[in-house]
């Protein structure tokens, strides 16, 4: 995805410079960042991220403003997501569930439409409907208040033909911004920089892909358009987005709800913030582990530093490496900036780290604004987890439970641990029941015989032991199993026949106790009932008094 951000965002800065004739040295080197392909442009300049406007996570290329303003031609993008599957709109099919003979459950139900409804659950009488046969109504708009940023205050829009909102205050670039919208209906909303888009056509979810009441957006402004040359372009920072969003029946709007927003222009006098790290502050480390890769993502372009001790900025000795403009910001933490490094001389017990970043790095040093304090950043290094006790093994004549007792590790032995007949990994194992503390068990339902089973346990530094243990089972603990059955038509009989010796009881009123039935006839594993009725509710119990239940319709 920043990949593909860079090539769109190069090529749309290209097209800018090459249109209106500003900066020559701009246009070669927004070309070069075309053709890398990396999402990190070797040149520098306002010309190759002029047009990036990160709305929570998503990139919006310059190219849909320059369309706007300077167009002979237009550039379809094509974007392939990976969201959550909806299923089809409206109700149409919802009467066509359970007519495969499969019956109609709530699952299968919805998932025929987005209107479709189960009714009567329970009853032996479900239903699938269609909840809004005559919806023909598009969603209503209107803004969710309580979702907009803290010290921002809106105005509604009442001009002839526009629905919308716009932000009363200047946004800085970089700073987080939320703003929201509220619905009359659940609903799919989606948004674009231009005009007149059509639902499908626009190229960016407004928040959840999700049919939903409310949505949010986080804004987070590149400070590249906040540069004289773009507010320029853009009638002094002026922006907006169109919105329109479609009902579960399909029904969508036909005109634009618009938000309006302006961008605060001017010297940046704010320190960058780092606001998340790759490892979470305080986290454990696995034993043995001396060095490991971090990213921190700052708020904005800037150069970052680190150093075992709290010092200034300039005596630090270990640098991090750090995308400096917009088209290299990262998508998956809502346009943040990334830095990588790694932190070396890893040991046991604390480590203690100190972070501090310098913003605008193309800027002359005058210019630049420096943390006075640093981040703190610690790392604990753990001993090795084991395990102290595990079972069972040997010949077993009760129900079999896994048992695995740890210890050491990141919390003094709390893991979770998993089991699997083979040597898999920790992560194809399935977990146990009872875990994620110090003593682990799980209960296992088996048949008589020979078991093997692998059992491994991870901490929360990742520190990883294993075990595995061996069994025989010499006791019943399943019921009879059907292995015949079928209807004798000349002597109209139930014929079944079950895989151990059992005593089998019947019903043609529904379910009931054992003891409570009617005794099939025959002895030991083969047992007969008169055809008299459509549906049998059968119960078999083994002499170990274990118990099967099934329906038969003949």
């Amino acid at each position: 995805a920043v990949d593909a951000a860079a090539k769109v965002s190069a090529k749309a800065a290209a097209d800018v410079v090459a249109k209106t004739g500003i900066e020559k040295a701009a246009q070669k080197a927004a070309q070069e960042a075309t053709k890398t392909a990396t999402g990190k442009a070797a040149a520098t300049g306002w010309g190759k991220a002029w047009g990036v406007l990160n709305t929570a996570a998503i990139v919006i290329s310059v190219t849909l403003l320059v369309d706007q303003l300077f167009a002979k031609t237009k550039t379809k993008e094509v974007v392939l997501e990976c969201n959550s599957w909806q299923a089809p709109e409206g109700g149409a099919n919802c009467r066509e569930c359970g007519k495969d003979g499969k019956g109609c459950s709530e699952y299968r139900c919805k998932s025929l439409g987005q209107n479709c409804a189960l009714i009567n659950e329970g009853t032996g009488k479900e239903e699938c409907i269609n909840r809004h046969p005559n919806d023909v109504n598009s969603p209503t708009i209107s803004p969710l208040i309580e979702a907009i940023e803290k010290g921002f205050t809106i105005k509604e829009l009442t001009e002839e033909g526009i629905r919308g909102f716009q932000l009363n205050e200047q946004v800085e670039p970089f700073k987080a911004v939320n703003v929201g919208i509220k619905l009359n209906e659940p609903a799919q909303c989606k948004y674009a920089t231009n005009n007149s888009i059509g639902f499908e056509d626009m190229p960016n979810f407004f928040g959840s892909t999700l049919f939903e009441p409310n949505h949010t957006l986080t804004l987070r402004l590149p400070g590249e358009l906040a540069e004289p040359q773009a507010l320029r372009l853009t009638n002094g920072g002026q922006h907006r987005l169109y919105l329109r969003c479609k009902d579960t029946s399909g029904n969508e709007n036909e005109r634009d709800y618009l938000i309006k927003f302006k961008i605060k222009s001017g010297p940046d006098l704010t320190p960058p913030i780092i606001e998340q790290t790759s490892i979470q502050n305080g986290a454990f480390i696995p034993q043995g582990a001396n060095e490991t890769n971090l990213a921190i993502y700052v708020n904005e372009p800037s150069s970052c530093k680190w150093d075992r001790r709290d010092t200034d900025f300039k005596v630090m000795e270990n640098n991090f490496q750090c995308v400096t403009t917009g088209i290299e910001q990262d998508l998956s933490v809502f346009g943040l900036y990334r830095c990588n490094t790694i932190l070396k001389g890893l040991d046991f017990g604390e480590n203690n780290f100190f972070f501090r970043c310098k913003d605008q790095p193309n800027k002359q040093e005058n210019l630049r604004n420096v943390n006075e304090e640093s981040l703190a950043f610690t790392l604990s290094g753990t001993t090795s987890l084991q395990i102290q006790d595990f079972g069972p093994e040997g010949v077993l004549f009760e129900i079999p439970t896994l048992r695995v007792v740890t210890s050491g590790g990141a919390e003094n032995g709390k893991a979770l641990c998993g089991f699997s007949e083979s040597n898999s990994s920790f992560e194809a194992m399935a977990q146990f029941f009872n875990s994620d503390s110090t003593t682990h068990t799980q209960e296992l339902i088996l048949e008589k015989g020979n078991y093997n089973y692998f059992m491994k346990c991870r901490d929360k530094a990742a520190n990883e032991v294993s075990t595995q243990v061996n069994f025989r089972l010499d006791i019943d603990v399943t019921g009879p199993r059907l292995s015949t059955i079928f209807k004798d038509t000349s002597s109209s009989l139930l014929h079944l026949e079950t895989n151990e010796d059992s005593i089998c009881e019947y019903s043609n009123a529904g379910s009931f106790r054992f003891g409570e039935g009617t005794l099939m006839t025959g002895q030991q594993q083969v047992h007969e009932a008169t055809l008299v009725s459509q549906r049998y509710h059968i119960i078999c119990k083994d002499n170990k008094d274990n118990e099967v239940k099934f329906v038969i319709v003949p």
